[in-house]
């Protein structure tokens, strides 16, 4: 089924309004003979070609008014409406982006039994030239004793009806009630003439797209030096020119989000617009600089790509493809935000302004959505002559939570098989069977039979495939395999123990995720304490190691035991605990890089103020020997923070 994107949509209603135009001039000119009830049920026929709800007045003098009823952001699409306007309609008629308002015609209505009209409200005002904004201060002596609200609803009702839609959504500043008249205060009647000479440059209402925003954030937290913040959770800084937007999508990433409430993104897509946000990680830009180092300048590639789109791919007027709607910095990607009228054209003509200066993702704009890689066309050749920038990716997204490694398991599935190697599909894989896709991770790994049989990781990884596709039988020879090529994991032998006693897969979840007081086993005891404590650490069940560790009596806790309860109590965001025990045997693990890292965690997550300390204590470990590359990540992620100070 063809998808009617906006552009398409508004195509169909200007082909309806011009098949039409006759019988709406006689409508405007002889309202009386169709009555309201008729002539909104005619005009729906057209609009409804768009959206269900899309507002409308008409008006004499051939005037057609989009009405925006407090949704800015209805702007965006009411403009592009305006621009593939026929120029045979725009030379007749008056079509309108938002109600224009009466100006200095004085109106008034009748609220809580008191009359009040323009003249009445003295209006204050401040002009921001830097952020093209006016600030207002209002004051109404016969509202004056009525409660607050009432006060303030019965001004912006005003003032929508005076200065029009357009001016006041996108004008409009800071908002105050005054407690009296103030000296160079001016009637509502005036607020229209001095908006339009302050901001309308050249006779032109200001546009909505060009009003931007800043706002900032804390971005989300890393798990032990290698975890990945969902989608947008990493940024700290943004800009917007629909706050809406920003706020929505952490309300609804949040579970915040009140019930019912539809989040803006299904606003713009009732109408065949698509949001969407184009981004790439960091630390993976290529080309690479003469010495062969990434250059480190985050901020000027993420604006040379939006200079890009801007000039190349994103078009203006009629044959705009989209608008800008934001763009923002994350602690591991960079975003650019875009509404799309036709999605399917842009994504044909983005590709050939981008080239290959990093691997781009893209995805609709809402929490958790599906992402997939831009088009991998234009990086294969850098690929193929830098493959550490390929290799560089999957290690970063290898062990992330959240959508990362999908990306990564994307990015290797949709390469030529010339440009892969086993580690990128061994990788891919591992991504993919943690998201429950065995069936497309056996795939990927069996077209790589010949080199992977050798491989521990790859026979664990075709074995626990099979298994979880409930063919034990062909799982149990790739998992002997594994264990016989070196894999120690205790995961690998408690698989191929299921899959010997025929435990269904389902069955096998439920006993892995839930365990009795008693021993640990499927059939029997499945190791000692050690390896029960790292079976838990694989599967995350970090609370349930805290009670292990506790049930053992205090004298027989060693220092190796105190060290992985710090862990889990670090991994259970209890770093505040995690420190107090770690100090308990500072003496010894001063001198040990484990015990280094995981206290320069703790202080860093769990403390304001040491983040200097935590990163000098990184480095010993690191100057020690050890332990993982996490120690790394968590140094390269705290000096980060510390630049940013």
């Amino acid at each position: 089924m063809t998808v009617r994107h906006f552009t398409r949509r508004v195509d169909e209603f200007w082909k309806w309004f011009s098949d039409n135009e006759a019988r709406l001039a006689d409508a405007i000119e002889n309202i009386d003979k169709y009555g309201g009830e008729k002539l909104n049920a005619f005009v729906g026929e057209g609009l409804d070609l768009i959206a269900d709800e899309v507002f409308y007045n008409m008006g004499g003098g051939f005037e057609f008014n989009f009405a925006a009823e407090g949704a800015a952001w209805r702007f965006f699409l009411y403009d592009y409406i305006l621009a593939r306007m026929p120029d045979k309609l725009g030379a007749k008629w008056r079509v309108n982006s938002g109600m224009p308002g009466s100006g200095e015609h004085n109106f008034g209505l009748r609220m809580d039994g008191i009359d009040v009209d323009l003249e009445s409200f003295r209006i204050s005002m401040a002009v921001d030239e830097k952020d093209s904004k006016a600030d207002l201060r209002f004051y109404n002596e016969k509202l004056a004793g009525q409660e607050e609200n009432a006060i303030y609803h019965a001004f912006f009702l005003m003032l929508d009806n005076a200065v029009g839609e357009r001016l006041t959504n996108t004008v409009l500043g800071d908002v105050e009630l005054a407690e009296a008249p103030e000296a160079d205060s001016f009637p509502m009647t005036e607020l229209k003439r001095r908006f339009t000479e302050a901001f309308c440059k050249d006779g032109k209402l200001p546009d909505p797209a060009q009003r931007w925003s800043v706002y900032r954030r804390e971005p989300g937290k890393l798990s032990d030096g290698v975890g990945c913040p969902r989608l947008r959770d990493d940024i700290f800084v943004g800009s917007t020119n629909c706050m809406i937007c920003a706020q929505h999508y952490d309300r609804f990433m949040g579970g915040e989000a009140e019930e019912g409430e539809t989040p803006i993104w299904e606003d713009f897509r009732a109408f065949g617009a698509e949001p969407v946000q184009l981004y790439w990680y960091l630390d993976q830009n290529h080309p690479f600089d003469e010495d062969g180092r990434r250059t480190n300048d985050p901020l000027g590639a993420r604006n040379a790509v939006w200079d890009k789109i801007e000039e190349g791919a994103l078009g203006v007027g009629k044959d705009a493809l989209g608008v800008f709607l934001g763009a923002a910095m994350g602690e591991n990607r960079a975003y650019v935000d875009l509404l799309l009228f036709d999605p399917d054209a842009f994504q044909k003509k983005i590709v050939q302004f981008l080239g290959d200066e990093a691997i781009f993702f893209i995805a609709p704009f809402e929490p958790d959505a599906p992402t997939r890689l831009l088009d991998p066309a234009p990086f294969e050749a850098a690929i193929a002559g830098n493959p550490e920038c390929l290799c560089a990716i999957l290690e970063t997204l290898d062990g992330f939570s959240g959508p990362a490694p999908l990306e990564a398991a994307a990015l290797v599935e949709q390469l030529p098989r010339k440009a892969r190697s086993l580690a990128m599909v061994k990788r891919a894989s591992r991504a993919l069977i943690n998201n429950g896709d065995h069936g497309e991770a056996l795939e990927l790994l069996l077209g790589w039979g010949e080199e992977g049989v050798c491989d521990a990781l790859w026979n664990w990884r075709v074995g626990c495939s099979l298994y979880y596709l409930d063919r034990p039988a062909e799982a149990i020879p790739a998992l002997e395999r594994a264990i016989l090529l070196g894999d120690t994991d205790p995961e690998t032998q408690l698989t191929l123990d299921a899959a010997r006693q025929g435990i269904a897969p389902d069955e096998f979840k439920e006993r892995r995720a839930v365990f009795d007081d008693g021993p640990e086993t499927l059939t029997g005891d499945l190791g000692d304490l050690w390896t029960r404590l790292h079976r838990r650490h694989t599967w995350g069940h970090h609370g349930k190691i805290v009670e292990m560790i506790e049930a053992v009596p205090d004298w027989e806790r060693d220092y190796e035991l105190v060290g992985i309860k710090a862990r889990a109590l670090n991994n259970l965001d209890r770093e505040g605990e995690a420190i107090d025990l770690l100090e308990s045997v500072r003496a010894r693990g001063e001198s040990d890089p484990t015990w280094l890292y995981r206290y320069a965690f703790a202080i860093f997550y769990g403390s304001d103020g040491r983040e200097r300390e935590a990163a000098a204590l990184l480095e010993k470990a690191l100057d020690a020997g050890g332990p993982d590359e996490g120690t790394q990540a968590l140094l390269d992620r705290i000096r980060e923070y510390l630049g940013r100070e």
